[in-house]
């Protein structure tokens, strides 16, 4: 018969709607932001961004083929929910940053993905391309019948020559 033990530490989980009971005000995004404008904000990402520190993690971040929309998103609502701007200052602010990352991506001499848009663009085919390709191979296509068929591979019998048995 199998026993089952009762961890003691599996009683101090949360009671549910905890939650809806917590102090108000008690998040970073409940609080009043510490930036109110798109400049200050400006010039908040400005510090951050170049500060050698912050580079390594970005030119990290370039080189593992990361997308500059998204890392600027990341850094911008990372900012938001620590409570140093509103969501509204992230959208404005978010073109700013995205052309200081590439700004850092150009005097660092990496390649960089601006847009995942724009990789997934690249990789299609245009349709009236792929149609006219597939037209050509149709064209060119020559069924081989049983006649013409060129015998070949391990089994195949050679005509035309004196095979020893």
């Amino acid at each position: 018969m199998l026993k089952k033990f009762l961890d003691p530490s599996q009683l101090n989980a949360p009671i549910p709607g905890m939650s809806l009971v917590a102090q108000p005000k008690n998040g970073p995004w409940e609080s009043p932001p510490e930036i109110n404008t798109v400049e200050e904000a400006s010039m908040y990402y400005a510090d951050m961004l170049l500060d050698p520190e912050s580079q390594d993690n970005i030119l990290l971040a370039l080189e593992m083929k990361g997308s500059i929309e998204v890392i600027a998103e990341v850094i911008t609502v990372s900012s938001t929910m620590n409570g140093i701007h509103t969501l509204d200052i992230a959208f404005l602010v978010n073109p700013v940053v995205r052309e200081m990352l590439r700004y850092i991506g150009d005097i660092s001499d990496i390649e960089y993905i601006d847009s995942y848009d724009d990789v997934q663009k690249e990789d299609k085919l245009p349709y009236r391309i792929a149609k006219k390709i597939i037209e050509d191979v149709v064209e060119k296509d020559e069924t081989p019948t049983a006649d013409t068929a060129i015998r070949s591979g391990l089994m195949a019998k050679i005509e035309g020559r004196n095979v020893p048995q």
